[in-house]
């Protein structure tokens, strides 16, 4: 969904893709260079800064519904950053990379194989994870992916005032 009226600070969602459990097919991985990590807060083997920030706000709402903590994936988080530093380089807001790359491509490049659920959730035109949060559980297809029981690990991204949010079930962290 994307409102073109309101790109800069409306935030989109795909749609939840599910592999089967009973048929995993072997996907060849994309190999996706992400550019320098300058100005990149998030990414990598540790949730800091406001990648931390976020995570924590999640498994606050998470555990106000009932549901689990997740746990940091530095390979989404990897794919997280990688998309948010095409967004913020070429001023756009979207799920598709200038690449070419979709989410299902950039967490499978990033080694993210394996999994059972993918989502991610982007946003533009927000300087805090407190604005992020406050954006993302206003909106019923956001929300619902933060508080979709199934998944299990999480992975974020903030370059400027572009972040991405990478969420997945049982992939390879």
């Amino acid at each position: 969904m994307v409102d073109t009226g309101t790109m800069q600070t409306h935030a989109s969602t795909h749609a939840p893709i599910r592999r089967p459990l009973r048929f995993l097919r072997i996907v060849a991985p994309l190999v996706v260079v992400a550019a320098a990590t300058t100005g990149c807060v998030g990414g990598g083997g540790s949730p800091g800064g406001d990648a931390g920030l976020l995570l924590q706000k999640v498994n606050e709402a998470r555990a106000a519904n009932g549901l689990g903590a997740l746990a940091w994936c530095p390979t989404l988080a990897n794919a997280a950053a990688a998309h948010t530093q095409d967004m913020a380089a070429h001023g756009f807001m979207g799920h598709n990379g200038t690449d070419g790359s979709t989410f299902v491509s950039r967490a499978n490049g990033h080694g993210y194989v394996r999994w059972n659920w993918l989502y991610e959730n982007v946003d533009s035109g927000k300087n805090s994870a407190d604005e992020v949060m406050a954006n993302m559980m206003s909106s019923p297809p956001h929300a619902a992916n933060i508080l979709n029981r199934d998944i299990n690990h999480a992975g974020f991204a903030r370059v400027g005032s572009y972040w991405t949010l990478d969420f997945g079930a049982n992939g390879t962290c």
